[in-house]
């Protein structure tokens, strides 16, 4: 009735199976608990593993594959269409991150007035053949959405590459509309999953009263590591856009899930008690010292308010990538000193970032950055040639 990883070395074992099938979430589990099952996966059987219900993390596949010794296949399907694409068998060429080609069914990247989009271009991913429903049982109203000019809609978005190989990035219903620039979960998981600290990792939306969702992400650490949420968060945005970086990364001890062992992300953020929303005023808090009042004077600049005080913070007056340059450009002129933008995540708040001035901001450059500190691998250092 519900997963058990126990149960499942024990099927493994006396199945002696060849291959195997579950979601992203099931394979994070079977993982955590492969050190006491080393012996009997020794001697699995395993020639492939197949993954499909959500894009995998590649960290998460990489794992598995050095585990078992058997290739990871990423299928797409859905119930109204069966397997749609499927990662090619060995030896035939296949590709880390892509779902796949397609196995006869037509699989199309089109636009919203459903027009087909170049390779490259990510779009929603339609499918019409004769493996695709042809319709709901009376149901006409989800029909009318779910079909248009003989396509079906899955909901799903993605691109492909000029050799025909089918990336999906995640659901349009999932996607997060940040005051206007629109920011995939899935894509900032897997930057998150990729750190070494990390073990499980959700994104998800809340309400803004500024910019109608934000972005926040939930993480569990993996057992004795420690790590900031900075940290978590100049880590993500050392690797995708600005307005991609959640405003607020919860660490937690676990993620709560549904019956099959699956993140929801509709419902996170309820679950985790954040359901009110962000972007509320903070209690008002005059400037005191001069660095304040020149950095209150900026903030008033950018955001249309009547008044901000020590105790706002940059991310839930409503800011944005763009927003942040130009407040950075500011601040460089106003005080002669130039900041990396990841000085936004250590002192979001005006109280905060006028005390960093205060205390010697150029300190935050670091002539060394770590990019992977931890492994057992002889280290490598990439020395600037400036």
């Amino acid at each position: 009735p519900n997963f058990d990883p126990r149960q499942f070395y024990e099927w493994l074992d006396k199945s002696r199976a060849t291959w195997m099938a579950a979601g992203p979430t099931t394979y994070q589990v079977i993982l955590e608990h492969a050190k006491e099952n080393a012996e009997i996966i020794e001697r699995s059987q395993l020639g492939f593993i197949m993954s499909g219900n959500a894009v995998m993390p590649a960290v998460v596949m990489d794992q598995l594959e050095k585990l078992f010794g058997a290739p990871v296949l990423e299928v797409y399907a859905m119930t109204e269409a069966i397997i749609i694409t499927s990662a090619p068998a060995h030896p035939a060429k296949t590709k880390r991150g892509s779902a796949g080609v397609s196995w006869g069914t037509e699989v199309a990247i089109m636009g919203e007035d459903g027009s087909p989009l170049p390779t490259g271009e990510m779009g929603e991913i339609r499918i019409r053949g004769k493996v695709v429903t042809d319709g709901y049982e009376n149901d006409r109203e989800t029909n009318a959405a779910a079909f248009m000019n003989g396509w079906f809609r899955t909901g799903d978005v993605g691109f492909f590459d000029e050799e025909g190989f089918l990336f999906i990035k995640g659901r349009i219903k999932d996607m997060i509309n940040r005051g206007g620039e629109k920011v995939i979960p899935q894509e900032v998981e897997e930057v998150l999953l990729a750190h070494p600290a990390v073990k499980e990792a959700v994104v998800f939306p809340v309400n803004h009263k500024r910019l109608g969702e934000d972005v926040v992400a939930a993480v569990v650490l993996r057992g004795g590591m420690k790590l900031t949420d900075s940290e978590l968060m100049i880590h993500i945005s050392n690797k995708l856009a600005l307005y991609k970086v959640p405003s607020r990364v919860i660490i937690a001890t676990e993620l709560p899930k549904g019956a099959t062992g699956k993140l929801s992300r509709v419902t996170m953020a309820e679950s985790l008690g954040l359901a009110a929303g962000a972007g509320e005023e903070a209690e008002y808090a005059p400037p005191q010292t001069g660095t304040e009042v020149r950095l209150v004077g900026l903030l008033e600049k950018a955001f249309p308010r009547a008044r901000v005080g020590i105790k706002d913070n940059f991310f839930d007056l409503g800011g944005y990538s763009l927003m942040a340059v130009r407040l950075f450009n500011d601040i460089e002129k106003e005080f002669g000193i130039r900041l990396p933008l990841s000085t936004l995540f250590l002192h979001p708040t005006v109280g905060e970032m006028a005390a960093f001035l205060d205390g010697g901001a150029k300190q935050e450059w670091k002539r060394i950055v770590p990019l992977q500190p931890n492994g057992s691998m002889p280290p490598l250092f990439l020395i600037h040639g400036g």
